[in-house]
């Protein structure tokens, strides 16, 4: 699918008051730089190389959808839902996950630099936060 007819499915969808339904669709290395996908439900979608660098993507179900190797930077990905999504090898720098789900996300070599969580935000098990890697926005903890 080309950038074209995902915009066209997104206007018509929310033109008609929908939840635009763009689930398990193939979007492998679609251009959607810069695009309004916010609450768009994307899930099990292959988007592996796509170019989704400046989009909002707030509140998106990217559950279990492909996005490995996907450039991601400065993407708004508030809230969004990004569990058991292969994220291996994405750009996620300087992107917004703040009150983002990864629980079960794969981010095996994912660049994380500069890129915003808080305390919402759910990282996959076991995943260390490097101290210059991430930035923490969220509220201060008193000691």
């Amino acid at each position: 699918m080309k950038r074209e007819e995902v915009l066209q499915i997104i206007k018509a969808d929310r033109s008609a008051g929908e939840t635009p339904d763009l689930r398990g669709v193939n979007l492998h290395r679609v251009d959607l730089i810069k695009v309004d996908l916010r609450g768009v439900n994307l899930s099990g979608a292959n988007l592996e190389g796509a170019r989704l660098e400046e989009a909002n993507l707030s509140q998106v179900d990217l559950s279990h959808a492909d996005l490995s190797w996907a450039n991601l930077f400065r993407t708004n990905l508030h809230g969004a839902n990004l569990s058991r999504a292969d994220l291996h090898g994405a750009d996620l720098d300087e992107t917004d996950l703040c009150g983002a789900r990864l629980s079960g996300t794969n981010l095996h070599q994912a660049k994380l630099n500069r890129a915003r969580y808080n305390e919402q935000t759910e990282l996959p098990e076991g995943f260390v936060i490097t101290h210059k890697a991430m930035l923490y926005v969220g509220k201060k903890i008193q000691s």
